[in-house]
């Protein structure tokens, strides 16, 4: 009896570091950048990095450090939501505007979603470029509406 109670007991503990294995490992696997798709990374910056689904906010914008002149505009999307207008910062680099609705359906809620932005830079040879954050997103819709 004692045999068997024991058997259980490590059998139990090997599905369990089976699992937690197996967690960390994709955990450890998703690259929201994967080098071999991308060979640019460029670091980005959302703002508002809360967002609120819930308010009457417009936009969602990305700031990056990557040149104006080096983004195809047109190539630009934000977790596969086309970009709706650009422009240079002072500093030259690229800014992106998308619109908040259209991120509705696609973020979650109450978490902290991964941003990807992806684009192809100019020249006659493009290049994918790929940047990603994190932002915290929640839907609170203002007393008195």
């Amino acid at each position: 009896m004692r045999k068997i109670r024991m058997l259980k007991m490590v059998l139990a503990f090997s599905c369990c570091c089976v699992l937690l294995f197996a967690a960390g490992v994709a955990a450890e696997s998703y690259e929201p950048c994967p080098e071999d798709s991308y060979p640019i990374f460029v670091q980005i910056i959302a703002a508002p990095n809360v967002l609120n689904l819930g308010n009457e906010g417009q936009w969602v914008t990305v700031h990056t450090d990557i040149p104006y002149s080096q983004v195809q505009g047109e190539s630009v999307m934000l977790n596969g939501v086309p970009i709706l207008w650009d422009k240079s910062d002072t500093q030259g680099y690229y800014v992106a505007k998308f619109v908040m609705l259209d991120f509705k359906g696609i973020l979650h809620v109450g978490d902290y979603n991964t941003l990807t932005f992806t684009g192809m830079t100019t020249g006659e040879e493009p290049e994918a470029f790929c940047g990603s954050c994190e932002i915290f997103v929640k839907e609170v819709i203002p007393a008195g509406k």
